[in-house]
């Protein structure tokens, strides 16, 4: 059985040896009549034996219930079976115990030995990656703006007029990596909705490259598979919560320029401008207030959705005062007291200064404890102009009513 390699090596069987036998010294000299002591008004058998069997193991348990056993035999006039009995099924449920909660002990044991091994490893990453960071850096020192730079600058120049940003995508792509046709499209169903072209080329769903792009969910490459017909150099998909929604089709590059890493950093490229795309349309479609930042507002949008179709709650904290002074210090005390997932925002509407946090995942319980928190940091100032109320994400009409702006 497993049980029996739960104690720690033979020095357990060894300790338990001798302090069965120191038991029975003890027993003997307390008691010559009844050196077990198991006719004690305390459970004294009892006692030991838990204590042996919960720090050594079964194995340990068993083993000093034996030699107890072995002395109740020849030394008393009748073998107690029924206390001898009971005893061994009590050290059955002891290592059982003892089994169990060092199961526990050595699975937290691996996950932190896992956890600062995989510290440890991000750390040298971290600083493999700076020291590549400062050679880029200085390769690019000259140049006036990073790709990331220039998808933003895509992203908010063309946020309503979407079709334009697809294109400027694609003609990004061409002046950074020398894409010289390229197909961006849309999967809907078992159809491919074009976004943006450029140069000659069409989309094909039934393309050998395009289904095992979505087969693999990777990057699909015409020199993995040179025999295959296909009209395209490279396949690559965008995905939204593991699904492809997105496919980007290569037609034509130049030899010099066709390699896996640049190949790889369009994918990655890719992916960030489909992202940030995507989250420009929820947020288009949501007509949320102007007053709430993006990352505020998105995230109160997912989260709305998740709350409506799992029921799954979260909460929004709203505070809101006259006294700017107050809410300045509200704020600092707010943005150095969340926690990473929890989103703030501010702003300033008919005379009031407002502070919205978002609690992902939380019940009012925790938003309780967080104001309590607040209160406590800031308890010199003025209170009495401070007002706050909580509220569930499908409360929107009154939590937007109590923020002054159910007008937008």
């Amino acid at each position: 059985m497993k049980f029996f390699n739960r104690q720690r090596g033979k020095s357990g069987y060894f300790e338990s040896i001798v302090l069965t036998l120191l038991y029975l010294a003890a027993g003997y000299y307390f008691s010559p009549a009844d050196p077990c002591l198991v006719h004690m008004d305390i459970p004294v058998i009892t006692i030991f034996l838990a204590l042996v069997t919960l720090y050594h193991g079964l194995g340990a348990g068993v083993v000093s219930l034996l030699l107890i056993g072995a002395v109740m035999k020849h030394y008393y006039l009748q073998f107690d079976i029924a206390l001898f009995l009971s005893q061994f099924v009590l050290v059955l449920i002891y290592g059982e115990f003892h089994y169990y909660w060092h199961r526990i002990i050595d699975e937290k044991r691996y996950k932190l030995d896992y956890l600062d091994n995989k510290f440890d490893e991000m750390v040298k990453a971290f600083y493999a990656l700076k020291i590549s960071h400062d050679q880029l850096e200085k390769m690019y020192v000259i140049k006036p703006m990073s790709l990331r730079s220039a998808l933003e600058v895509i992203l908010g120049k063309y946020k309503e007029k979407t079709d334009q940003a697809y294109a400027e995508f694609l003609l990004l792509l061409q002046k950074s990596y020398s894409v010289q046709t390229a197909l961006l499209a849309r999967l809907e169903d078992e159809t491919l909705k074009p976004l943006a072209v450029e140069g000659d080329l069409n989309a094909n769903y039934d393309d050998p490259l395009v289904q095992k792009a979505l087969e693999k969910k990777n990057p699909a490459f015409i020199a993995d598979d040179p025999h295959a017909n296909s009209s395209y150099m490279a396949v690559i998909p965008g995905l939204q919560a593991d699904q492809v929604k997105w496919l980007l089709m290569i037609g034509k590059m130049p030899f010099l320029s066709y390699n896996k890493d640049t190949l790889i950093t369009i994918a990655i490229l890719m992916q960030y401008f489909c992202y940030q795309m995507q989250k420009k349309l929820i947020l288009r479609d949501a007509k949320l207030p102007a007053v709430f930042n993006e990352e505020f507002s998105y995230e109160l949008q997912r989260l709305s959705l998740l709350e409506k179709e799992f029921h799954v709650n979260s909460m929004l904290l709203v505070f809101k005062t006259k006294d700017p002074l107050l809410y300045h210090l509200l704020d600092q005390k707010v943005r150095h007291s969340i926690r990473l997932l929890e989103i703030p925002t501010g702003y300033f509407r008919h005379g009031l200064h407002y502070m919205a946090i978002l609690f992902p995942l939380v019940d009012d319980a925790a938003v309780e404890g967080f104001v309590a928190r607040i209160k406590e940091s800031i308890a010199e100032e003025n209170l009495e102009s401070l007002t706050y109320a909580t509220f569930r994400l499908n409360q929107r009409k009154l939590f937007l009513r109590y923020m002054g702006i159910e007008d937008e």
